[in-house]
């Protein structure tokens, strides 16, 4: 599919925020922005076929409440599900190596994540402005994160996350920073 750096060139631009369903066949890749302010979008049927997800792909479907990525996808882009208020619920099969920025900034509505065993690197603000998580597992080694990976809560309440991990090879401390208008989840291994 296309990559649209420029929205209105989207053949269904003039329908964006009518759009509730959209069932994908016969590609192998989502184009960046394809689908960029789909703003009633509630279910998306994403085929075995897709093994790459573009940036800003999904950015403000703030219907969108959960999607399962299928186990070929390598690759979910920068801010692709930015936005997305009402996401409680996806699935990152094991298939995908990096949380890329700004990835899954804004999904308000995430209380749980699992980071699967594949995942090596999680970018600044990966998961940032997510007040409602409050509990993230790794299914693996501890991945790469960068200061800012993870935001959560208010500065007027801050959250608290419990962290779960196994197979790191030394024990991690998660502490919780307030800046700004959020918490700022970081580690530090000792």
């Amino acid at each position: 599919m296309t990559n649209y750096s420029d929205l209105t060139t989207r053949p269904w631009n003039s329908y964006i925020s009518q759009i509730k369903t959209i069932i994908i066949a016969g590609i192998t890749s989502i184009g960046a922005r394809a689908f960029n302010g789909c703003s009633s979008l509630a279910s998306i049927t994403i085929p075995n076929s897709i093994t790459f997800i573009g940036d800003g792909c999904f950015y403000n479907c703030s219907s969108l409440a959960s999607i399962t990525i299928p186990n070929k996808v390598t690759t979910i882009g920068t801010e692709c599900f930015r936005d997305c208020s009402s996401l409680a619920s996806i699935t990152i099969p094991n298939s995908v190596t990096t949380i890329w920025p700004g990835c899954f900034k804004g999904c308000t509505a995430f209380t749980s994540i699992t980071i699967p065993n594949s995942i090596t690197f999680i970018a600044g603000d990966g998961f940032s402005n997510c007040p409602a998580l409050t509990s993230i597992t790794f299914n693996g080694s501890q991945p790469t994160m960068t200061v800012n990976s993870f935001s959560l809560g208010t500065s007027t309440n801050p959250a608290t996350a419990t962290v779960y991990s196994s197979g790191w090879a030394n024990a991690t401390v998660f502490t919780s920073t307030i800046i700004g208008s959020y918490t700022t989840l970081s580690y530090v291994t000792v």
